[in-house]
């Protein structure tokens, strides 16, 4: 599997905000109290980087990701997909540590939070070696794990 990796447009936001998986779409929910189209065109806005992701030479992208800086000086990475993710989880686990490593190196370090309720990004950053926090920050409720790499 090829995975074609470009800069994302505003338009690609828009069209993948009603397209993702629903655990990521309930992630972004929770952890903004957004819609997911007003979230991810503010991730957009904010980002330092923001890419898609398509597998092959497929029209449609399967997956937008970026990073936002944070304070004091930090990456602050995100990845959010549709389903068709899943087909080409290998490709993407080979592909993700060359721009975790190179964030990392930007930005002094890597942190974000996870839904614990979406477990494929719990496992995806797991297999990437980041590691959790020991406690978790409550957004609206509800519980996230925070992650670091570095």
């Amino acid at each position: 599997m090829k995975l074609i990796v470009k800069p994302a447009s505003r338009e690609e936001v828009i069209w993948l905000s009603s397209r993702l998986r629903p655990e990521d779409q309930l992630e972004v929910k929770t952890a903004t109290g957004r819609s997911v189209e007003h979230a991810l065109l503010n991730a957009f806005h904010i980002a330092a980087e923001c890419y898609t992701v398509r597998f092959n030479d497929e029209p449609d992208p399967v997956a937008l990701f970026g990073i936002a800086i944070g304070y004091p000086m930090v990456g602050v990475p995100w990845f959010l997909a549709t389903p068709e993710v899943t087909r080409g989880s290998i490709a993407l686990l080979r592909e993700a540590p060359k721009w975790l490593k190179a964030w990392a190196q930007t930005y002094g370090g890597l942190h974000n939070i996870v839904d614990p309720r979406n477990d494929l990004h719990v496992r995806w950053l797991y297999d990437l070696g980041c590691r959790f926090g020991n406690h978790s920050v409550v957004i609206n409720e509800q519980p996230f794990i925070p992650f670091f790499y570095n």
